[in-house]
Formats: structure tokens, C-alpha cells, sequence
């Protein structure tokens, strides 16, 4: 994992933080790589615990997404 604090987009009124993830994957040639944009500080998060939080989110958005489908509500 690389970190590359402090990126400012054009479009963005404050800066971001960038966390470049890059994973090995078993039977395949290619490093994985994608890149996590955060607000969340460098000093108090660090790349490994900002990777825990995102994945962690993931997976609550998929189970909310999960019962939706189960009730049929669109939104």
C-alpha cells in the first residue's frame, strides 16, 4: 500500500487524500491496484486502517442493498 496525501482536484473545493491499494492476487500475473479518495487525515488514519474502513462500509452497503432487493423498494 502507497499513500500520496493532499491531491487537489480542480473540481474539489479542499484537497483529498489518495490511498493507492495494490494487492497480490493468487494464479494471476497482474498486481490488483485501485485507489481509495478520503477526507479522512493522514495523521489520525493510516493507509491499512482507511482500507479496513472502506471495505467494512462495502459490505454494510451491499447487506442495505441486500434487504432493498428483498423488500422491492427502489431508491
Amino acid at each position: 500500500m502507497v499513500l500520496r496525501p493532499n491531491v487537489q482536484a480542480g473540481s474539489r473545493p479542499s484537497p483529498r487524500r489518495v490511498v493507492l491499494v495494490v494487492q497480490e492476487r493468487p494464479d494471476e500475473l497482474l498486481l490488483h491496484a485501485f485507489f481509495l479518495v478520503t477526507n479522512l487525515g493522514k495523521f489520525d488514519w493510516s493507509p491499512a486502517k482507511v482500507l479496513a474502513l472502506y471495505r467494512k462500509r462495502g459490505n454494510a452497503e451491499a447487506h442495505m442493498g441486500e434487504v432493498k432487493s428483498a423488500l422491492d423498494i427502489d431508491s
